[in-house]
């Protein structure tokens, strides 16, 4: 009776672990995608900015975009991972310091490149 119920057990715990595995693929490919969007520069206060990008029609603030790619209205391709933290857009104000204006979600770029 206790072979079986050990038995039982580990076959329990080896579909666990296999579906946990598959569900951690599955999610690696949602979350590295290749895309091609706009960039837009977002005015934060004299000299400061920050850079977003249109994907689809929704609209992200990126993590680490590289100076070259910097410029209003780029068409690039990028390969990119979707962060879980939603990061401040921030706008000017008549002090030239920024305030915090709406929140967007966040990527990380894998690769860019300009779009042809």
């Amino acid at each position: 009776m206790k072979s079986i119920l050990a038995s039982r057990n580990f076959v329990i715990l080896v579909i666990a672990l296999l579906s946990s595995l598959w569900m951690s693929c599955v999610s690696a490919q949602k979350n590295n995608k290749m895309e091609s969007g706009e960039i837009k520069v977002n005015v934060v206060s004299r000299g400061s900015y920050q850079f977003l990008i249109t994907l689809s029609g929704k609209t992200y603030l990126i993590m680490n975009l590289p100076d070259e790619f910097k410029e209003e209205g780029m068409k690039v391709v990028v390969s990119y991972k979707l962060l879980p933290e939603k990061g401040i857009v921030y706008k000017p104000s008549p002090t030239d310091q920024p305030l915090a204006d709406y929140k967007l979600e966040v990527i990380e770029l894998k690769s860019i490149r300009k779009q042809n």
